[in-house]
């Protein structure tokens, strides 16, 4: 990969130079950088207690031929017509490269900015994650942080499509924001719903976004708390192109979990979502892990819904099946501690959960997060959606999974489920940042079981990489996900595949 200078940047304005030119559909055409990807939050900012944020990007080129692109950066609350625009990197075939502070090390930008950056490239094939999180020196026990993947302009949300972000709290333990960048270079005004668990309608808000700006409302809920609900967001001007994205926070310890907006299956009498990692189980350095999970009926009926419990490493050809529950149309409920309450497990547990229901209008989502007494600081911990049936990887469907890292401050864990009720085959080959090829190991996973590889570089370390999972199995369908860990914190940040 070769890097080339860029133009300084101050946090108050935003100057073009020479070797810059505007995002403008002729310009992006004549550079043929025709792609666009938008990663929604990027910071280099002081935060609340102490706190201080800084946002590494990972690129992946997983095409046959060399790429070429270039950053934007979209400072908050701005303007963006004429944004300012890095040089051009080329990313060789099969690589990847890692921005760490992408802000300093692309745009020479001083602290405080914040905003969303987007990816400009000459092919559809790159693979992007963003990982914003906590540098302060005073933070003395490691890093808290999220990860928000580059959006494909094709994935933004357009005119008149409603999503729904759901898991969102505000009470004495948490808080939760919301923030929305804007693709295209007109005004966009994002109509934001809030409403409570059980569905009624709390108040109608907006943001109001600039050519390709971004921002942020933070603690949503606060004029209701305490309260667990959701927020829909749509946009009805012609055109609009835009993404929007949750961040629950932990009052102590501020640590940010990311919540995407829900993705839902296709509509069939009877549907299955799975939620690849659950745990009721203590971790390293005194921490004690468990597993809350937040379900929505965006239908109009009630729905009817079990939980089936898939323990780590098991033939669960026939799994523990939960009673049956109810939720009303446009209800959410929070199943705090889910192995406990739903299954009245006892300590040490982990695996996965199956949610079985009669409709594909649940969106699901977990968080699984450190509640050990010893941990003064606050809870930190990582979300992993339901991902319905329809949405599990397929036979010789090849999924990768980037920003995996094992150093002296990251370590990776790549965790997988099998959905379906016979043996899967699962082969995870990892690659270092130049593409090439570590080694293949094979997960061998029975009926509706699931595991992790931890530390799943370490014999390659210092490595930034990534993971390729494919089965050739004819009835194979699977998920797998990375986890990257501080190791200091042992904060986790969920890694899904592309």
């Amino acid at each position: 990969m070769t890097r080339q200078s860029s133009r300084p940047i101050t946090a108050g304005a935003l100057f073009v130079f020479g070797l810059f030119f505007a995002f403008s559909p002729a310009l992006h055409a004549q550079a043929n950088l025709t792609q666009t990807y938008v990663i929604p939050a990027a910071a280099l900012t002081a935060g609340a207690e102490g706190s201080f944020f800084q946002t590494d990007v990972d690129i992946n080129n997983s095409g046959s031929a060399g790429a070429s692109y270039a950053f934007l950066w979209l400072p908050r609350g701005q303007d963006n017509s004429d944004p300012l625009q890095s040089d051009t990197f080329e990313l060789a075939a099969g690589a990847s490269v890692r921005y760490e502070n992408v802000l300093a090390e692309v745009f020479d930008a001083e602290p405080d900015v914040v905003g969303a950056v987007a990816v400009l490239s000459n092919v559809a094939d790159l693979k992007i994650m963003s990982r914003t999180y906590d540098v302060s020196q005073a933070n003395t026990v490691g890093t808290f942080g999220q990860a928000l993947p580059g959006i494909p302009a094709a994935e933004l949300i357009g005119q008149n499509d409603t999503r729904r972000i759901i898991f969102m709290s505000q009470n004495d333990e948490l808080r939760a924001n919301l923030g929305c960048v804007n693709g295209v270079n007109e005004s966009v005004r994002v109509l934001i719903d809030l409403y409570n668990a059980d569905g009624s309608l709390l108040e109608s808000d907006f943001i109001d976004l600039q050519p390709w700006s971004s921002n942020q409302k933070n603690q949503i809920f606060s004029n209701y708390a305490p309260v667990s609900g959701y927020a829909d967001v749509r946009a009805n001007k012609d055109g609009a192109a835009f993404y929007c994205y949750g961040s629950v926070l932990d009052n102590k310890s501020n640590d940010p979990t990311t919540i995407l907006p829900t993705a839902y299956g296709t509509e069939a009498p009877f549907v299955e979502y799975f939620i690849p990692a659950a745990a009721l189980a203590a971790g390293a350095e005194g921490s004690f892990f468990q597993t809350d999970v937040d379900i929505n009926n965006r239908g109009s009926s009630s729905v009817a819904y079990s939980f089936l419990w898939l323990p780590r490493g098991e033939d669960n050809s026939n799994p523990l099946n939960s009673r049956i529950f109810i939720l009303e149309a446009g209800a959410s409920v929070r199943h705090v501690n889910v192995l406990a309450e739903v299954f009245e497990a006892s300590p040490p547990v982990v695996g996965a959960l199956a949610i079985a229901a009669d409709t594909a209008d649940l969106g699901i989502m977990s968080r699984t997060y450190d509640v050990s007494q010893a941990d003064t600081l606050g809870t930190f911990g990582q979300s992993i959606p339901g991902i319905p049936d329809d949405f599990l990887v397929g036979p010789n469907d090849t999924r990768r999974i980037i920003f995996m890292s094992q150093n002296d401050a990251l370590r990776a864990n790549l965790g997988c489920v099998n959905g379906v009720n016979d043996n899967v085959p699962i082969d995870i080959t990892t690659y270092d940042a130049d593409g090439n090829m570590l080694e293949t190991q094979r997960m061998n996973l029975g009926p509706w079981s699931n595991n992790q590889i931890n530390q799943i570089f370490s014999d390659f370390a210092p490595t930034n990489g990534y993971a390729d999972v494919n089965s050739t199995k004819a009835n194979a369908g699977f998920y797998c996900y990375g986890s990257v860990l501080d190791n200091n914190s042992n904060d986790p940040t969920t890694i899904l595949p592309q």
